[in-house]
């Protein structure tokens, strides 16, 4: 749903409201075995 209402916004994406959404929205993007990199911590073989 906060993608959705995000991703309507065409200006302002300076403003700490929407970066902060923005930071968000890539913090849930991202698998949850991961650092803020994205790169996997755990490795399962």
């Amino acid at each position: 749903m906060l993608a959705g209402i995000y991703g309507r916004f065409t200006e302002g994406f300076d403003t700490s409201d929407l970066k902060t959404v923005k930071r968000l929205l890539g913090d849930l993007s991202r698998p949850p075995d991961s650092d803020e990199s994205g790169r996997e911590l755990f490795s399962i073989e």
